[in-house]
């Protein structure tokens, strides 16, 4: 089953590079939405993703909001899974400080035999310094329409 990364992008470059490396090798294609960045962001991507022989596509759109930023991933997932994966939170933890996340539940649905939870998240540290707010999917595995305990074993087929 094929991995495509997604993400959101902005004047990245003081984490992007870190961000780039700790995830490319997981991933089979890799989509940035690029939101407007006047840094070095996109060199630095374009350079990690041809060290890792990775398929980059790379979508440039000012700000739309995060879910319409999102969406436009979508077109290039052909087979797989979608992995949407928010860069903007390093870089804003210096050594040795406290986060503190914080999420909404923005929508609840079901889709088959999954629980399909979008959140709104963001995380602070003990200064006060705000990490760009994101968001977050989760998906459950269900059983009669409730959510199977954790932790989740796969029936055997």
């Amino acid at each position: 089953m094929k991995i495509t990364l997604s993400t959101i992008m902005r004047d990245g470059e003081p984490y992007v590079e870190y961000a780039c490396r700790s995830t490319f090798s997981q991933a089979d294609k890799i989509v940035i939405v690029d939101t407007g960045s006047k840094d070095n962001t996109i060199d630095i991507i374009r350079q990690v993703a041809k060290e890792y022989d990775k398929e980059l596509i790379l979508l440039e759109t000012p700000w739309i909001g995060y879910g319409p930023s999102r969406e436009l991933a979508m077109p290039h997932v052909e087979d797989g899974w979608l992995w949407k994966i928010g860069f903007q939170y390093r870089g804003m933890d210096p050594v040795g400080s406290t986060l503190t996340a914080w999420g909404k539940v923005i929508d609840k649905r079901q889709v088959g035999d999954y629980g399909i939870v979008e959140c709104e998240i963001g995380l602070s540290n003990q200064d006060g310094v705000n990490g760009t707010p994101g968001t977050a999917t989760a998906v459950f595995p269900l059983r009669g329409g409730k959510p199977i305990p954790y932790p989740f074993v796969p029936p055997k087929e």
